[in-house]
């Protein structure tokens, strides 16, 4: 006989409690784990900030607090590279290029809209006759 078998153990060697209570402390901390991670991955802090510090009058200190990502900092560098070599004639010809491809793209989406709608869309600048989207009233209905 060992002079340890007399001895109640601190610590059982059971299984380490019901299994309720294991249950309960793995969803535990499951939701803690969830909330975590769900915080980390997917909260805006830095849009956060500058927001508070827009609304609280502190806009100047924006930069200062809030550095830019590298990915901000290289296509401010690629942009500022492109106004210095570019002159007044070429950065006109690339925002009237820009401008044009927007107006194909605004087209489009009114085609797009007029057909899943089934009515027509206004195109162009609105005026008194187009400004409703309204079916045309059929030739032999008057």
């Amino acid at each position: 006989m060992r002079p340890t078998d007399n001895v109640a153990a601190a610590y059982p060697e059971g299984n380490g409690g019901s299994r309720a209570q294991r249950f309960l402390i793995s969803m535990i901390g499951t939701f803690f784990t969830f909330i975590l991670l769900r915080n980390i991955l997917f909260k805006d802090y830095k849009g956060d900030t500058i927001n508070y510090l827009r609304s609280t009058g502190r806009e100047a200190e924006i930069e200062q607090i809030v550095p830019k990502t590298a990915a901000e900092r290289r296509k401010e560098a690629v942009l500022a590279k492109l106004n210095a070599t570019m002159t007044y004639g070429q950065q006109l010809g690339a925002l009237a290029g820009t401008v044009a491809d927007l107006q194909t793209q605004v087209l489009y989406l009114q085609w797009t809209l007029g057909n899943l709608t089934g009515k027509p869309v206004p195109l162009g600048p609105p005026t008194p006759d187009n400004t409703t989207l309204q079916a045309p009233e059929a030739e032999g209905s008057r």
